[in-house]
């Protein structure tokens, strides 16, 4: 392994991700960046999951640790982020008067 970046900076992506940008002139999000710190690069195909609400400090920084962060495939993560995740089956399941049901 060479020399690892620092982070000179932090600004919020399009998304509202915390992105940090480092000092070989690259940028990531800040949980990747904290799992790779910890546990080393993310394997192919995968991806970090942040479990639970962000937090923010007085500062307006975003507060994350490891325990929030978890490895997960795309299929995971897509779940973990879906729209209503308590419903289940099709959107509407109310029923529909048909032509001659008056």
């Amino acid at each position: 392994m060479g020399k690892q970046a620092k982070i000179i900076g932090f600004f919020t992506n399009q998304r509202g991700d915390t992105t940090v940008r480092l000092s070989n002139n690259s940028c990531q999000t800040l949980y990747k960046y904290m799992w790779e710190q910890n546990y080393g690069k993310v394997p192919k195909g995968c991806q970090i999951h942040h479990i639970g609400k962000k937090r923010y400090g007085k500062n307006g920084n975003e507060i994350c640790s490891l325990k929030d962060l978890m490895l997960v495939t795309p299929v995971q993560h897509k779940y973990f982020h879906r729209k209503n995740p308590k419903k289940t089956g099709s959107k509407n399941r109310s029923k529909r008067k048909t032509k001659g049901s008056d």
